[in-house]
């Protein structure tokens, strides 16, 4: 992982806590005994899966998230049932072998 940039993005504390994840692991001679599994696929996660530090991103659709509360909130406005349309939130695990 040492090869490893993370972007200089306001999500790079995101990819230091990782890169310390991945190097303890390392220290304690645990990098190939655990499974590194990280939330949202982001430039940084993107590039730990592409070099192997990470093995999956467990993501969301952040636009399906914000229309559900947008929903959620209309509904609530309308006073009708506050799930009324909203959609089932579908969890997606990317691995570096189906990266999109």
């Amino acid at each position: 992982m040492s090869s490893t940039r993370c972007s200089r993005s306001s999500r790079s504390w995101a990819c230091a806590k990782a890169r310390t994840a991945w190097r303890a692991l390392k220290e304690a001679g645990r990098e190939h005994k655990v499974v590194f599994i990280g939330h949202g696929l982001t430039p940084d996660t993107h590039t730990l899966l592409i070099d192997g530090s990470m093995d999956a991103v467990i993501t969301q659709s952040p636009h399906t998230t914000l229309m559900n509360c947008v929903r959620i909130l209309a509904n609530l406005r309308d006073k009708r049932e506050a799930l009324s349309g909203v959609e089932t939130t579908r969890s997606q695990v990317i691995f570096r072998e189906n990266l999109p």
